[in-house]
């Protein structure tokens, strides 16, 4: 069976518009598919607190355990080194698993 929810990549990343082009229009094109992935939001920190990690990446999934093994997966390992050789430190995936939603 499995379990909707959101995988949060916390990370640092390059803030240009090249990156955030290659990132937007490659890289996570080619991550949803291997992810499981049914929909990807990425949001900036806007705290004026210093931050390690500034960008935090959302990954909306219907199955969390799919989209966290899929790191595994020696497609997603070489999209993950090339974000790594553009620029992407200090990653962390979260898995949280949907228990309630309410919507408006």
């Amino acid at each position: 069976m499995s379990e909707s929810g959101l995988v949060l990549v916390h990370h640092d990343a390059p803030d240009t518009p090249a990156f955030r082009e290659w990132l937007e229009r490659e890289y996570f094109p080619a991550i949803m598919p291997i992810m499981g992935v049914k929909r990807v939001t990425r949001l900036r920190a806007i705290s004026t607190d210093p931050l390690p990690r500034p960008y935090l990446t959302v990954l909306h999934t219907e199955d969390v355990r799919r989209t966290v093994t899929a790191t595994d997966n020696p497609s997603w390992q070489a999209l993950a080194a090339e974000a790594v050789e553009r620029g992407v430190a200090q990653r962390l995936m979260v898995p949280y698993q949907q228990v309630f939603q309410l919507d408006a």
